[in-house]
């Protein structure tokens, strides 16, 4: 009779173990998002597959922060809950200037190193929307190779995804684009019509709820993208 509590307690001990492992850290979700005046007769096409992924943030099982940038416009905001951020409007989605893909996505990953570098224990996803070739980073000496320099790292570390998804503008190879960035295959998503950008950005908030769940379904999405 002795033993049966004892297996009680291992068993205890195993569910406390896994949620730990499941809630040990935040999930810090990083949007970037393409705010140039080439998307003006697109832009609504953004604002309901951004609704779309914070709807699906919401239901997250793990501790997801959402942040949102745009290649343009600087905007000095704080992780947030899902619940807390506020949707995306045609009129707070401002179009504005060219594209300074690189220099954007390094200082973001930057930005994002420095979050989970002071909480070793949070993991993070961040994902680049663009719908064009980038116009500005030469202007500011910076490459695809200097977003390389951080990416892989990020990936080796288990700690970091980053994705990318674009709507082809009939002249830019993204996939190369994004794969000089040093984005793995599995995380560089296509689109050849803007209506699928809702069904992707939905997606994107679905693998996010997925790898809250613990560092083992983290692990998985990793590898497998989506």
């Amino acid at each position: 009779m002795a033993e049966v509590p004892n297996a009680g307690m291992e068993l205890v001990k195993a569910i406390e173990s896994s949620q730990e492992v499941a809630g040990g850290g935040r999930l810090l979700f990083t949007l970037l998002l393409d705010d140039s005046i080439s998307i003006y007769r697109n832009h609504e096409h953004v604002v309901r597959g951004y609704a779309e992924c914070l709807e699906v943030l919401r239901k997250a099982p793990g501790r997801v922060a959402v942040q949102t940038q745009f290649l343009n416009r600087k905007i000095p905001v704080q992780y947030l809950p899902p619940s807390d951020v506020v949707p995306l409007t045609a009129e707070t989605y401002v179009l504005t200037g060219g594209t300074p893909l690189f220099v954007r996505t390094k200082e973001i990953l930057e930005t994002v190193l420095a979050e989970s570098d002071s909480y070793p224990e949070d993991v993070t996803m961040t994902f680049i929307f663009t719908d064009g070739w980038d116009t500005k980073s030469r202007e500011h000496g910076v490459g695809a190779a200097d977003v390389k320099k951080l990416v892989v790292p990020m990936f080796e570390s288990k700690r970091h995804i980053v994705g990318a998804f674009a709507v082809y503008d009939g002249h830019t190879d993204f996939r190369q684009v994004f794969a000089d960035m040093g984005i793995p295959p599995q995380w560089i998503k296509v689109l050849d019509d803007w209506e699928r950008v809702k069904t992707v950005m939905s997606g994107v908030g679905r693998v996010t709820s997925r790898a809250s769940r613990s560092y083992g379904d983290f692990s998985e999405v990793t590898d497998n993208g989506y």
